[in-house]
């Protein structure tokens, strides 16, 4: 059976800007045929530390909703409540939807993303401005001599 999803994100993302200039969002995964969903997760950059070399990053646990108006019946000791969320990807009007509480919560997701080390930023800077300066000499010197590019 083959899968069809598409994936309406609640706010533009920008993949490139660090953890502390972004704020969260909502990615709302619609379904049809199979429903297994792989997410592929970008790690942010975050604030150099000096007295840690990881940050833990928690994802939240996926919630199941289901439309409404195509929900036949719940067996009566599911817990449910109505959400108000997008019909359909193109975002065009709002559904009710059913949100199942209480399924089998495995805790959501952490990662540990490695942080960059503040304690040597003087250090990482004059390295980076030396090799800067040391490779723009040699290309130069290097285009003097030969005469052309």
């Amino acid at each position: 059976m083959e899968t069809h999803k598409k994936v309406l994100l609640d706010s533009k993302v920008d993949l490139e800007a660090p953890e502390y200039l972004s704020s969260g969002f909502t990615a709302l995964v619609f379904l049809s045929g199979k429903h297994e969903v792989v997410v592929p997760v970008h790690g942010r950059y975050h604030r150099p530390s000096d007295s840690s070399k990881w940050v833990k990053v928690d994802i939240e646990s996926p919630r199941l909703l289901l439309r409404s108006d195509q929900c036949q019946t719940l067996s009566p000791g599911v817990r449910h409540v109505m959400f108000d969320a997008p019909c359909t990807v193109s975002n065009h009007s709002i559904c009710s939807w059913i949100e199942i509480l209480h399924l089998e919560d495995n805790g959501g997701v952490s990662l540990e993303i490695p942080v960059g080390d503040s304690s040597i930023i003087v250090t990482v800077c004059v390295v980076t401005v030396l090799t800067t300066v040391l490779s723009c000499a040699y290309l130069l010197t290097n285009i003097w001599k030969h005469g052309s590019f």
